[in-house]
């Protein structure tokens, strides 16, 4: 089982404190953690919107720990079908214990649960340190494993998960993330 905070203090600040960081404040730590799942497909061609609506949030705030946000367009799109307005997804926002609660579930029970799950590739990595992890269907979580939405639809419904540190650098921020328990596989493996 792995654990961020013990991780962190154990492993991760006499690590930085080598590498040239005095200062605790400074070195590379977690930020937020943002999860985003797209509406657009899901809402096109369903009698009861609202009823979906309210059951993905309900499935989405079990798995969260905390209700999800709704993000709407800014502008119509007609070469997409968007309309000014429409719902286009939820969205979570995680910071502080709830952020840590979630990664641990997600490290510990979601990932190793997805199938023919290998690891998480370097190549999710932006140029500040931060990663991005596509899942296929969020029903690799406990809380939504028996979710009555994602039986009726007869599909899966993916999600977005964002981990945003604040490490300046891609190579700080794998490090971070690898010491802290993230199961990430080089590209050459």
């Amino acid at each position: 089982m792995v654990n961020i905070k013990e991780n962190y203090q154990k492993k991760l600040i006499p690590y930085f404190k080598t590498q040239g960081y005095d200062n605790i404040l400074a070195m590379p730590s977690l930020q937020k953690v943002v999860v985003n799942i797209g509406m657009g497909s899901l809402l096109k061609g369903s009698e009861s919107t609202k009823e979906l609506l309210k059951e993905v949030k309900e499935d989405i705030a079990a798995v969260t720990g905390q209700v999800p946000a709704e993000t709407r367009a800014r502008t119509s799109v007609a070469g997409f079908g968007v309309r000014e307005g429409q719902l286009m997804g939820l969205k979570v926002t995680l910071r502080g214990k709830r952020m840590v609660d979630f990664l641990e579930r997600l490290i510990n029970i979601a990932l190793p649960r997805t199938k023919d799950f290998a690891g998480l590739d370097e190549k999710n990595f932006d140029g500040q340190g931060n990663l991005t992890i596509g899942i296929r269907d969020y029903s690799i979580f406990p809380e939504a494993a028996s979710s009555k939405i994602l039986q009726r639809l007869k599909r899966s419904v993916g999600m977005e998960i964002s981990v945003i540190t604040t490490a300046s650098s891609r190579s700080d921020g794998k490090v971070l993330l690898k010491d802290l328990g993230f199961p990430i596989v080089s590209q050459g493996q």
